[in-house]
């Protein structure tokens, strides 16, 4: 049977309610000013790649050094680490599209980065070195996507005959200082079939965004990546995923509201429960809800009776949620972060 888990580790931090003109928006603020690694400063011709071939051992982006390693043995050469690409093929499947974004090409940007393997490592340095880390947008890549949702000669496909299967295919980051790993680590799912409703399965084909703040400060990062479809000699779901704006803030959609009429709630980020103080009259609440990033509801109450609320939120995984308000004439999306 499938069970509830933890859909994606996104985080939000720092969020600050600016009032300007009678309307509230939500921005993010962090403390620290670092180089992108965007990887558009990189040089390549259209629909073209660079995985090491020229045995330089990787790349540097922004205030990051990319690993690669390269090998030639006999008639066959492979690489694994980081390479950088800006192909948008979402249709080929099989190990000759290995560098294409399954979300058709970069976020926000022509040049990405694909990772291959279990040990990928970005070495920091510069302004970023032994600071805490923003963090980073993700999808699969055409091979794995498709590998999942088709299976291939190698690899099942996710939810198999029935599509019951509780497969799944997640990143695991590490966060290393003075070569010793920090306390915490971020999970992240690339695909998931765990849920008991298989409407809400999925294989990300989007750039989503991960937050690296928990790791604290590091000099280091690395990632490992495993599979529920694992045979004799490992894994056999392949063993990629893209990347693109390194060390880069999550970019929120500002929401504008009637500052007469914003409720507030604390505390953000939230452990067991959430505060609301709604600043306007219960009547004029029609319904109130929580819904994670898929939009799915893990909270609803349709008869506001008071003012204050408090709402238990324990058992909810780590990530962004939304608490939304909603009226007769506008609603309100107000995100918060679940520890």
């Amino acid at each position: 049977m499938k069970h509830c888990h933890k859909r994606k580790n996104l985080f939000l931090r720092n969020i600050d309610y600016i009032v300007l003109a009678g309307s509230v928006f939500i921005t993010m603020s962090f403390a620290q000013a670092q180089k992108i690694s965007s990887f558009d400063e990189l040089s390549l011709v259209a629909d073209t790649f660079w995985n090491g071939s020229d045995l330089s051992r990787g790349f540097r982006s922004g205030d990051a050094f990319f690993k690669n390693k390269y090998t030639v043995s006999g008639k066959y050469k492979y690489w694994s680490g980081f390479s950088y690409s800006n192909m948008k093929d979402i249709s080929t499947p099989g190990d000759t599209n290995q560098y294409s974004a399954f979300a058709g090409g970069g976020h926000n940007s022509i040049i990405y980065a694909i990772a291959n393997g279990n040990k990928n490592t970005i070495v920091l340095d510069g302004e970023s070195r032994s600071k805490q880390l923003d963090g980073f947008y993700i999808t699969n890549t055409t091979y794995t996507g498709l590998s999942m949702k088709n299976g291939d000669r190698f690899a099942k496909k996710f939810g198999g005959k029935t599509t019951n299967d509780p497969d799944w295919f997640k990143v695991r980051i590490f966060g290393y200082k003075a070569g010793k790993a920090t306390r915490d680590t971020v999970d992240f799912y690339l695909a998931d079939y765990r849920f008991e409703d298989n409407s809400k399965d999925y294989i990300l084909n989007t750039w989503e965004y991960v937050d690296l703040s928990l790791l604290g400060t590091v000099d280091s990062v690395g990632f490992s990546l495993s599979s529920s479809d694992v045979g004799e000699w490992g894994m056999n779901t392949p063993a990629y995923f893209a990347m693109d704006d390194f060390n880069s803030e999550n970019t929120l959609t500002a929401i504008e509201y009637n500052d007469n009429s914003t409720s507030t709630f604390y505390p953000n980020p939230a452990v067991d429960n959430i505060f609301i103080e709604l600043n306007q009259s219960v009547e004029e609440i029609n319904l109130l809800t929580v819904t994670d990033l898929t939009g799915r509801v893990v909270y609803s109450n349709a008869n506001v009776s008071q003012n204050t609320l408090n709402i238990a939120v324990g058992h909810l995984s780590s990530g962004v949620y939304h608490l939304n308000i909603v009226q007769k004439d506008k609603t309100q999306h107000l995100p918060f972060f679940k520890q």
